[in-house]
């Protein structure tokens, strides 16, 4: 008897382990067409419309997704943790209860943001100074397209939580990029004098279609899953309004810090040269796309761990986390340096200065994907203020010397200063919690 208990639970840890690794495969897939869609829109709109119009479209990207991130809240995060664990227990109604309180307060966040709309018009904003270049209708395509990014951050985040990453994952990274691509080719079909115009508003239109469809998807996959009688009291130990707000604050800051490169060259930069950055700044950061596919799979996996007290299992998936990163980055990083002379031709740039920038931005994307995941275990442990305080620091010192630099500072110093603050605060993360929560878990 005890031998067959034994065989059964092998058959079953295999079983698992074919399963996770089917299901990490199609995720890879996944964000590879992703990455693939991603840089087919920068080859395509800089070739069409050019490096201004492509840097146009990256501004409005990392701001629409910054202003949308504040609006959220930190319910995105919220919705993972309590979704992986609440589904768990048959408490399909916790998260369905969640859900609608969540999109109830972004909505009620988005009409404030309706009311700047015409706010902005009748004062007369308007950035077309030469220094910093950035036309009304780029900042109301922001206003727009935010408050609609913060419920796709809070869908997508509950469709991971609920087991259902690899939709998730499909439509909110190729929806957009397919929208933007398809914009492009029409205005340039059509001989429009507003491609850049279009363009942007056509990002605005693929955040709608990805909310819809990810609604579609989560409405779907609770009808499904298996719902137990209520218990509310459940749902406040999963996850606490004071956790919740630091999600907020980490997870705003997260995206700020990632984006940063597109808050600060602004001041620096044309919109010409802000695409000709983005182009290497995309080429180098497929190391946060890996990580954001490993977050998929190992964010609910933390979570249930956290929640179990499970500390030698936290480690291993730390572990997990810094193998699968590092080992899928390498390979991709030398072949970005042994294509480095080639890329600027496909992107119709100018060789020279991208190459260096591109290999100064290597340089922290490499510790970045060494580390791993610890920001992440922070959040599903209850530790989201430690990451949101290593942020903050990091953020206030990497902007204090952009301004004190700023007489001098050209492209290439903007990428030493982010690789730099890359590298110092992944280190900082990853030994906070791997020397002091785990430790400190571990000895309690």
């Amino acid at each position: 008897m005890t031998t067959l208990a034994f065989k059964n639970s092998l058959a079953a840890i295999k079983s698992s382990s074919v399963r996770e690794m089917y299901l990490a495969a199609q995720l890879v897939i996944t964000r590879s067409m992703a990455v693939f869609l991603q840089l087919l829109v920068q080859i395509v709109v800089t070739s069409l419309a050019g490096p201004s119009t492509l840097g146009a479209l990256q501004l409005f990207t990392a701001w629409s997704l910054t202003l949308g991130e504040f609006l959220s809240r930190g319910q995105p995060m919220a919705a993972m943790k309590l979704t992986a664990v609440a589904i768990g227990r048959g408490e399909v109604h916790t998260v369905s209860h969640f859900l609608r309180k969540a999109a109830l307060r972004t909505i009620q966040l988005a009409m404030i943001m309706v009311v700047l709309i015409p706010v902005m018009i009748g004062i007369g904003i308007n950035f077309n100074s030469p220094r910093i270049g950035v036309p009304l209708t780029l900042l109301l395509s922001v206003l727009l397209a935010a408050p609609v990014f913060a419920m796709i951050r809070l869908l997508s985040e509950s469709c991971k939580g609920a087991g259902a990453s690899l939709p998730a994952i499909w439509i909110e990274n190729t929806v957009f990029p397919v929208s933007v691509l398809i914009a492009a080719t029409m205005a340039v079909m059509t001989n429009s004098a507003h491609t850049q115009t279009i363009i942007i508003f056509a990002g605005v239109i693929g955040f709608l279609v990805s909310m819809i469809l990810l609604f579609i998807v989560i409405r779907k996959t609770l009808a499904q899953s298996v719902s137990s009688k209520p218990t509310a009291k459940k749902q406040e130990r999963v996850v606490t309004r004071n956790e919740t707000r630091w999600f907020w604050i980490g997870g705003l800051m997260t995206i700020f810090y990632t984006q940063l490169p597109f808050f600060i060259l602004p001041y620096f930069s044309t919109l010409e040269q802000t695409g000709y950055f983005s182009v290497a700044h995309k080429l180098v950061n497929v190391v946060t796309t890996i990580l954001m596919l490993l977050a998929a799979i190992l964010g609910p996996a933390f979570a249930r761990a956290s929640a179990d007290s499970n500390t030698v299992l936290l480690r291993k998936l730390l572990f997990k986390s810094q193998v699968f990163s590092l080992g899928l980055f390498v390979p991709l990083a030398l072949m970005l340096i042994l294509l480095r002379e080639q890329l600027p031709g496909i992107f119709g740039l100018e060789t020279g200065q991208f190459e260096r920038i591109m290999l100064i931005l290597l340089v922290g994307q490499l510790v970045n994907a060494a580390t791993g995941l610890p920001g992440l275990l922070l959040h599903m442990s209850g530790k989201a203020k430690m990451e949101s305080l290593t942020l903050a620091l990091t953020i206030s010192l990497t902007l204090m010397a952009a301004y004190l630099q700023r007489h001098s500072m050209g492209l290439e110093g903007i990428a030493w200063l982010l690789s730099v603050s890359i590298a110092l605060k992944n280190l900082a993360t990853y030994f906070m919690t791997r020397y002091l929560v785990l430790k400190e878990t571990s000895n309690a």
